[in-house]
């Protein structure tokens, strides 16, 4: 397993003098030091979520919004704190960049002369005993031979000061949480969707004052804007009506401003919200009182994007002066508009007539808002036309005006207009799809989906790091039109081990982006503004999936399918989608990751996400949606599950029509081609419209675009368009789509037969590589493996086969291809059709099957056309006089608990055995015999007798400070126990009469994790996805770096120095360690 790595070095170094509050402590009514009550605002929330999940007291509910409002400005503080440390690094002059060769010369210059007088000294002033000093010159000793990497601490710092930025959106998910648990408990159906949006009108005066104040970078103007904004919003959510003042802009009108009251309050499913708003207005001779109901879908995610924003302003007007804070602002700020829109879902107009009206003289209205700080100065407004007198900004109008300062025309249309949003690119979806899992090693990529919407976006560049490997991937996206999608694949990951149980894999997407805000344009050559709304914007997402290294589902039983009620439909008619999955099995398939995006638009689309169960032999309906359609195109639904590593994937397409533009012919050439040869696509289009039409022409070969041009085709007039693709040896779907402003208008789909090359060109005899693997490699006799079967075609130009394919054992009976099926598809690359093989240029053949009740042991041979490619043996364990097994109860353990594993021993023969236990070991280190006290067993020795053809021996585990310090080794300072908790250990037990071993897996926890569908919501759990972000840059530093800085730097630092030493102050304490990935230590 990886040690902690040296983050603690440094504190040793330095002697810390700023302590980790105890676990117990409540949060303090206010600590002046940052870092003291960054640990009293965790444990109090952790201590928080536990009860109110526990008990959904209401109470409870406000306390830990309150605290993770506490926790997130902490975070937003510190964040400030680390990189104003870093600039003074940076100001210092000091050595911040080591190389290895320099690292291992330091620690082999304090192997032999020990720590330097003045660092002894220094440590000594602050309190360390000879003994301590002495402990740390050998840990550093004994930590010289990991020199293998170079030392950044400027990176390190870099990385750090952004990770609080992280911790401060895990507080804002938890209060997002929180509200969810408490208001939307009982939710309500979604109503359907007409894709009219507005901007929500009860918080357009709060929005547009903090979009004003972002677009001229008046960041310390922001931060009160968007904590009014936020508790607007936090009104809304907790059902809070009352009187309100509205502002609300529709095109082709100027924005309106207005009293009004909100009544009824309906929390929505997803997150949404119902709110009714009434208001009135005079006339001369009556009172006419609208009452409008608007749908608001996105209100949780709003409210949680306003608080990263806050967290984001915070951070910076306290010092993070990273650029990276700005493109990240500039992501949620737009992501905030689009989640602020809402639809009226029913409006009703009553008029009363006023008796003996009097006549009125016009009063001329300046534009003022009560929701918005009035303009200077303000004209009276008569009384006799009431509170809720309708006012609008009309085009002579400079604006309205925010604390003396007007707010111009455009700025004010832009903030509230739905439809001026400069592209925005959103991930719809991220996923860990596992390449290979065999016995040892698992290989994964990261696939990573995203879409432009409402306009084009540019210089799209992904990053993937992944944390389980340390391993980091990036590419280039150069541009999407609006309502285009992409995926984009990592490279692949891979992970070795040496255990069973689950492999928890997780790491952190980053997309950089610029939007476009003009018209949208045809191509990535055109012109992007230079407004401040549509510079460089960041996303960045975390990933985690859970790999079942010993599963018994057959994932191939499992499909998920869209269902369309029409396939095709006019404009504004409606389609009604479902989303099924298909359990095809007898096991039960629970906590099935789903997601499913759905375009309402050609530009908007939204997607759903969550988990479901599957009963066996079953399936389960996850979404069912009716959509109405106003514009002409095609619009695809993608869906995906996702479990143990394991994806599948469907996609729907309607299309909708207007009869505008077709496809009147296709003409392909030529039409047999060979291999290499370039194929055109003539395509003839017919625009039947009186005016003419800019278009981009795709061409897509097995779903992946090949080719594009874009041209302009005149009123009522035609085109030829000619597109081109180098064939590939193999059968291929082609398929042409016609684009115009973002909309798919016409489409034709159709197939081509790619034959070989010349016999010359193509490698003689089989040139094919294959790979047999068994798992697991030993089993008890009656018992099942799964083999995993890989061909590669090692020749590039051509396909290879057909060849007669076979597994066979030692007799040479054949026990796969099964009879009558068939494998593989085109698609695939391969086709296995009546035990024959055709596997195309490059490609690679994989397929898994598993074989029954294995009664000896036996090798494998695969055969390729005659020709034996590989060979892997099957171990079948010896029947023995005893058969044996380990329990451990419970399997689950707090801190400070403890387990007893129950060594159960069966004689299967009439002969007396005698058993002795050798060993026992946990999370691979031996603990028994000469370990520590924790670890006891009721006795050495069993004898089992035909008269005595059963017994027991027990082995009691207490996970203590103990444990933790001989596990860990004796730490310095205080205890490494916390280390423990968040990870699954092997225990295991030796007896000398055994060639096998005798095992089960624990998992510790900081306290009992519950179950049901909050599971996850326990303490542990709470506080480690808190800062889990930050652990993950703290264990990824370098040991030895860390020495070489405090020898060299530490004096220079001056205030600098408290921020770093809190850093390693917290790498001692603050994280239970389990670096090497595996989901069970010693496993």
């Amino acid at each position: 397993m990886k040690r902690l790595g040296g983050i603690w070095l440094i504190f040793l170094i330095v002697g810390m003098s700023v302590s980790v509050p105890s676990y117990s402590k409540p949060v303090a009514a206010a600590t002046s030091d940052p870092y003291e009550a960054f640990w009293q605002i965790l444990n109090r929330e952790a201590e928080l979520v536990v009860q109110f999940n526990s008990t959904g007291n209401a109470s409870l509910a406000q306390e830990l919004i309150q605290n993770s409002h506490l926790g997130a400005e902490n975070a937003a503080n510190i964040s400030a704190l680390i990189w104003q440390a870093l600039e003074e690094l940076k100001a210092s002059g000091v050595k911040t960049y080591y190389t290895a060769e320099e690292l291992r010369e330091m620690a082999q210059n304090i192997s032999q002369n020990g720590l330097p007088d003045e660092t002894v000294e220094a440590l000594k002033e602050q309190g360390w005993t000879d003994e301590q000093i002495q402990a740390l010159k050998e840990y550093i000793v004994q930590n010289a031979d990991e020199i293998n990497e170079d030392f950044n601490m400027t990176a390190f710092l870099e990385d750090f000061s952004m990770a609080f930025i992280n911790v401060a959106f895990k507080y804002n998910e938890y209060e997002a949480w929180t509200l969810r648990k408490w208001k939307w408990t009982n939710a309500q159906k979604t109503p359907q969707a007409n894709d009219n949006y507005l901007l929500n009108p009860a918080l357009g005066g709060e929005w547009t004052t903090l979009y004003f104040r972002y677009l001229h970078s008046d960041y310390q103007r922001m931060e009160p804007a968007a904590k009014t904004l936020r508790q607007s919003m936090y009104n809304l959510l907790t059902g809070v009506g009352g009187n309100v003042n509205l502002l609300f802009y529709e095109r082709g009108t100027s924005p309106s401003k207005f009293q009004g009251s909100v009544g009824s309050i309906v929390w929505v499913e997803d997150g949404g919200l119902l709110f009714t708003v009434t208001t009135r207005r005079a006339t001369a001779t009556e009172v006419i009182t609208e009452t409008k109901t608007y749908y608001w879908p996105n209100a949780l995610r709003a409210y949680k994007l306003v608080n990263n924003i806050y967290a984001l302003i915070r951070a910076r007007n306290r010092g993070n002066n990273n650029t990276m804070i700005d493109s990240i602002l500039n992501q949620k700020i737009a992501e905030l508009k689009e989640a602020l829109k809402v639809e009226i879902v029913s409006s009703k107009v009553t008029r009363t007539p006023i008796k003996n009206p009097k006549p009125i003289t016009p009063i001329p209205i300046k534009p003022g808002d009560p929701g918005i700080p009035d303009p200077r100065p303000k004209p009276p407004l008569s009384s006799t036309l009431g509170t809720g007198m309708t006012s609008t900004v009309s085009d002579e109008d400079t604006g309205i005006t925010v604390d003396g300062v007007p707010i111009d025309q455009d700025v004010l249309k832009e903030a509230l207009d739905p439809q001026s949003s400069p592209g925005t690119l959103m991930i719809t979806d991220i996923a860990v799809v596992v390449d290979k899992n065999v016995p040892g090693e698992v290989k994964y990529h990261v696939k990573v989906s995203f879409k432009a919407e409402n306009n084009a976006v540019n210089n799209i560049r992904v990053s993937v790091k992944d944390y389980t490997t340390g391993d980091s991937d990036s590419g280039t996206v150069p541009f999407l039109n609006s309502g285009e999608s992409h995926t984009w694949n990592s490279k692949e990951f891979t992970y070795t081990h040496s255990s069973g149980g689950e492999l928890t894999v997780s790491g952190r997407v980053e997309i950089t982006y610029t939007p476009s805000c003009n018209d949208v344009p045809l191509s990535k050559n055109e012109p992007f503004s230079a407004s401040l709304s549509c510079q460089e914007r960041t996303i960045t997402k975390d990933y985690s999936a859970t790999i079942d290294l010993t599963s018994p589902v057959d994932w191939s039983k499992v499909n998920i399918r869209v269902e369309a009620s029409r396939d095709s439909i006019t404009k504004g008619e409606s389609v009604t989608y479902r989303v099924i999955v298909e359990n095809r099995q007898s096991v039960k398939l629970d906590d099935v990751k789903y997601s499913v995006t759905i375009p309402f638009s050609p530009t908007n689309s939204r997607t759903y996400s969550g988990t479901v169960d599957v009963q066996q032999d079953g399936e389960q309906v996850i979404l069912e949606r009716t959509v109405t359609y106003t514009d002409a195109g095609t619009y695809v639904v993608h869906a995906s599950i996702y479990w143990n590593g394991h994806s599948k994937s469907a996609e729907k397409s309607v299309t909708v029509t207007s009869g505008t533009l077709s496809i009147t012919g296709v003409d392909v050439s030529p039409v047999n081609p060979t291999h290499g040869d370039t194929v055109s696509f003539d395509v003839s289009l017919k625009n039947p419209v009186s005016r003419s039409r800019a278009l981009t022409i795709k061409l897509f070969i097995d779903g992946v675009e090949k080719s594009s041009k874009s041209l302009t085709i005149g009123a009522e007039g035609s085109r030829v368009v000619s597109l081109t693709w180098t064939a590939q040896a193999g059968d291929h779907e082609w398929r042409i789509e016609v684009w115009e402003g973002g909309k798919l208008e016409a489409s034709r789909s159709g197939g081509i037969t790619v034959s070989d090359p010349p016999t010359s060109a193509c490698l003689s005899g089989v040139p094919l590589e294959g790979h047999l693997e068994v798992y697991p490699e030993g089993v008890e006799a009656g018992d099942s493996v799964s083999v995993h079967i890989t061909v590669t075609n090692l020749d590039p130009n051509c396909a290879q086969g057909p060849f007669n394919i076979e597994l066979v054992d030692d007799s040479g009976a054949l026990w796969w291809p099964k009879k009558d099926m068939d494998y593989g598809c085109s698609g695939c690359g391969y086709v296995i059709q009546e035990r024959a093989l055709k596997i195309y240029a490059g490609k690679t053949m994989s397929e898994w099957t598993d074989f029954n009740n294995i009664d000896q042991a036996t090798t494998l041979y695969l055969k390729v056309g005659g020709k034996t490619l590989a060979s892997a043996k099957i171990n079948v364990k010896q029947d023995g006089p005893i058969k044996a097994s380990m329990e451990c109860k419970p399997t689950v353990i707090p801190l400070d608990g403890s387990t007893t594993c129950t060594v159960h021993f069966e004689l299967k023969s009439v002969d007396t055995v005698t058993l002795n236990l050798e060993e026992v070991d946990f999370g691979g280190k031996k603990v028994w015999p000469n370990g520590p006290s924790s670890v006891t067993v009721n006795k050495r020795t069993v004898t089992l007798t035909p008269t005595n053809m059963q017994e027991d021996l027990t082995i009691t585990i207490n996970i203590d400070d103990e444990l933790a310090d001989y596990y860990f080794g004796k730490p310095i300072y205080r205890t490494y126990i916390d280390k423990f908790a968040g990870h699954s250990y092997l225990i295991k037990a030796e007896f000398s009469e055994f060639n096998y071993s005798v095992s089960d897996v624990i998992k510790i926890i900081y306290k009992d994790t519950r179950s049901g569908t909050e599971k996850a919501i326990d303490y542990g759990s709470t506080t480690g996805e808190i800062i889990s972000t930050a652990q993950l840059v703290v264990e990824g530093s370098n040991p030895v770096g860390w020495i070489a800085f405090a020898l060299t730097s530490l004096p220079k630092l001056g205030k600098a120095a408290s921020e770093i030493q809190w850093i390693f102050e917290w790498g001692v304490n603050g994280f239970p360690q389990e670096n090497d990935n595996n989901a069970v230590v010693g496993g």
